[in-house]
């Protein structure tokens, strides 16, 4: 019987994937009716007291509205995966700026959600995003 090894994604799996769902983010985002979008921006914005744990904000985003939720939930996913195989938040960068770049009229949009979730992705030894 031959062995096969893991094949693990690569950084430009990676971008690819992340472009897709950044992409899809913005789309959902314009064609939100008005309600559709005030619950998904208090799922995202309006907390009043205890910090919630990064989870707790995925969880109660996808009971809400569990496309978008999910959507990002995978952008956050990606990103913790990329800085293990790049461990360097400049590098993270490069490729958060290269999928921003494939839709240059939504680039500070694609950005705003990449940066919203990878805050926080990082070691002590090689610094955070954000």
């Amino acid at each position: 019987m031959i062995e096969h090894a893991r094949m693990e994604a690569t950084v430009d799996d990676m971008e690819r994937a992340l472009d897709a769902l950044v992409g899809e983010i913005v789309k959902r985002k314009e064609t939100l009716l008005p309600d559709s979008a005030e619950a998904l921006n208090q799922a995202l914005y309006a907390r009043s007291g205890p910090a919630f744990t990064r989870f707790k904000v995925a969880v109660d985003l996808i009971a809400s509205s569990p496309i978008d939720g999910a959507l990002r939930l995978a952008v956050r996913e990606i990103g913790v995966e990329l800085f293990r195989a790049l461990q360097n938040p400049q590098k993270l960068m490069r490729v958060a700026r290269s999928v921003c770049s494939h839709d240059e009229a939504n680039w500070s949009r694609r950005m705003t959600i990449i940066d919203a979730a990878w805050e926080g992705i990082g070691s002590d030894a090689n610094g955070y995003w954000g």
